[in-house]
């Protein structure tokens, strides 16, 4: 049974990734957490010792939902089956935000990527874990004969991340389905064989 204090802080760090998700780290306060989650600011300090340490915590959390979301959501009996069915669970993914908010790993790179190492290192590893998943699931299609086998499946993996990454940008600047739609077949073209 959890105890009072882990549920705050639970209550703390996913209210500041909901937050955080659709403003960005610079643009939330502490005090718009203290105001989302109802606790006192004292007690937010006994849970966080500043708004650094919150943003990482919000950072793994946010991964760890979004790996969950992707894991349980692959499904298909071949390879190439699996693979569409992880880019359809993107889409859903930002539909069901109305393609707002973008991705919280790609804001929180560009905005502070660079300047901040332990930001920028614990988004490193999200990106490098979808790009080692995808790497291994093409690699499975390739094998099968499924998709194209002229492509280093590790370079194939890192350009279809980053191919995503900017169609979730597009949809978050205009808020239409097709931006990413048409980054998810341009993804499913360059795999086919």
């Amino acid at each position: 049974m959890a105890t009072k204090g882990f549920e705050t802080r639970e209550r703390i760090v996913q209210r500041a990734l909901d937050l955080i998700h659709a403003g960005g780290f610079s643009a939330t306060s502490m005090n718009d957490i203290v105001d989302a989650t109802g606790v006192k600011k004292g007690n937010l300090y006994f849970h966080f010792s500043g708004k650094e340490e919150l943003g990482l915590e919000v950072i793994r959390e946010a991964r760890r939902q979004y790996n969950a979301y992707l894991r349980e959501r692959i499904t298909g009996n071949t390879p190439l089956e699996k693979i569409e069915s992880l880019l359809e669970a993107i889409v859903d993914f930002h539909r069901g935000r109305n393609f707002s908010g973008g991705c919280i790993f790609g804001n929180t790179a560009l905005e502070l990527g660079g300047r901040h190492r332990e930001f920028s290192a614990l988004i490193a590893d999200v990106f490098r874990e979808w790009t080692d998943m995808l790497s291994g699931m093409i690699d499975a299609a390739q094998a099968a004969g499924q998709v194209r086998s002229d492509i280093d499946t590790r370079v194939m993996a890192r350009h279809i991340v980053a191919l995503l990454e900017g169609g979730v940008m597009m949809s978050k600047l205009s808020g239409r389905e097709d931006d990413l739609g048409s980054c998810v077949d341009s993804v499913k073209t360059m795999m086919r064989c």
